[in-house]
């Protein structure tokens, strides 16, 4: 009968570790995805606010009249060579949504994220 109780003991704790285990490491992984959540959103507001430096550029060169909505050849020159060279790819955030080029008086959008100033 002791047998039985010390075995019963051993089992509930063992349960009970691999529980605690199987949360801390759940917690862990929805903190990682948190993190590369705001990783991605920090990111493509970074990349529509080059978008948006970009396209007040191509208006003071005079390249732009009223409700023309722009194409990304358009910035491309007025974009930084690290945004048109490296892995990033014009026009995607890293979320996996579609920048939206806006007009003169828009700020770029993203199918993602939607339109955020902050």
């Amino acid at each position: 009968m002791r047998e039985h109780k010390t075995f019963l003991l051993w089992t509930a704790i063992t349960v009970s570790v691999a529980c605690v285990g199987c949360l801390l490491w759940l917690g862990a992984r929805a903190r990682r995805a948190k993190a590369v959540a705001r990783q991605y959103y920090v990111s493509c507001r970074n990349d529509r606010m080059l978008i948006w430096g970009a396209v007040k550029q191509y208006i003071a060169r005079g390249g732009m009249t009223n409700g023309h909505r722009l194409s990304p050849e358009d910035l491309m020159p007025y974009l930084p060579p690290s945004y048109t060279t490296n892995d990033v790819v014009p026009g995607r955030c890293p979320a996996g949504g579609v920048y939206v080029l806006p007009t003169s008086q828009e700020f770029p959008s993203c199918t993602v994220h939607g339109v955020t100033y902050d």
